[in-house]
């Protein structure tokens, strides 16, 4: 006769699990300020710099824990960021005060005809960011999970 017993010890099992949402909550704000700071790093060295304005406007919160949500926001509030993270059309058209020269960028009073038109391709900075930012993030947890794994090992 053989005998095969399989025994679980449930209060061990529980033990863990309740180790599970400490462990988490002390890795994932460190895991998201490390993604956080690359991101914001990224961003800046994406953007295109003429007068440094724009480049210095990025500005982050750095991790907010409102448990269990953790944020993470890289802002910028430049007033023509938009217009350079998705570009824009600057057709003829009238402006009554000034005239700008498109080719130098000077004004001159008494209005006139803005020209020649044209496009400026964006630069996608934030969009380009998320793109190798989600790259980063799936392997920045991995050590925690190996450590969740190991609990139940």
């Amino acid at each position: 006769m053989a005998n095969l017993n399989i025994k679980i010890d449930m209060g061990e099992v529980l033990a863990n699990f309740e180790k599970v949402p400490v462990l988490l909550s002390r890795h994932i704000p460190v895991v998201l300020q490390e993604v956080g700071n690359h991101a914001f790093e990224t961003v800046k060295r994406f953007t295109p710099v003429d007068t440094g304005t724009l480049e210095s406007g990025w500005t982050t919160t750095g991790v907010i824990d409102n448990d269990p949500i953790y944020t993470y926001t890289i802002t910028n509030e430049v007033h023509y960021v938009y217009y350079v993270e998705n570009g824009f059309m600057m057709d003829s058209h009238f402006v009554p005060n000034y005239l700008l020269d498109g080719f130098s960028n000077k004004f001159y009073t008494g209005g006139g005809f803005v020209s020649p038109s044209r496009f400026f391709v964006g630069r996608f900075m934030a969009r380009d960011t998320s793109r190798v930012i989600e790259k980063r993030i799936e392997h920045a947890f991995e050590p925690v999970v190996k450590h969740v794994v190991e609990l139940f090992g």
